[in-house]
């Protein structure tokens, strides 16, 4: 309704659940997060590991997204000129600049979020968990799979 009332609905789809969204990653120049509360978005590790640069509000876990300031930008709370400045920082690349930018990108959610590495941790931090005593005892770095 809001799209209908601004004059935007033939150009907004609403598409709901997709069990594959990559031809819509593929599509897309720039992930866009305007959520101010959602914490470490799938979305946005998603549209890394396709290669998109990422503008997102600040947010508890946003940061571990991205690489901020290079594959992302995390912009304050309601500033919108920031936001905005930031989405056309990424649409004006050049050609090149945008090949690199999307190989660093895809580079950073398969190195960061690798699925067994992500387990790993997990299991690790339920082991400290289980354990009180070891809380203030270093992390295992994570092992390459």
């Amino acid at each position: 309704r809001q799209a209908a009332s601004r004059g935007l609905a033939d150009r907004i789809r609403f598409l709901g659940w997709l069990r594959n969204p990559a031809p819509l990653y593929a599509a897309a120049t720039i992930a866009v997060h305007a959520s101010s509360s959602e914490a470490l978005s799938n979305f946005l590790i998603e549209s890394q590991a396709h290669g998109l640069p990422a503008v997102a509000y600040d947010a508890q876990g946003i940061r571990e997204c991205f690489i901020p300031d290079d594959t992302g930008c995390v912009i304050p709370r309601d500033d919108r000129e920031a936001f905005v400045a930031a989405v056309l920082r990424f649409a004006r690349q050049t050609p090149d600049a945008r090949a690199a930018l999307m190989a660093r990108a895809r580079n950073f959610a398969r190195e960061r979020f690798e699925p067994v590495q992500q387990a790993r941790s997990f299991l690790d931090l339920f082991a400290r968990l289980a354990h009180p005593d070891s809380l203030d005892a270093p992390l295992d770095p994570p092992v390459a799979g």
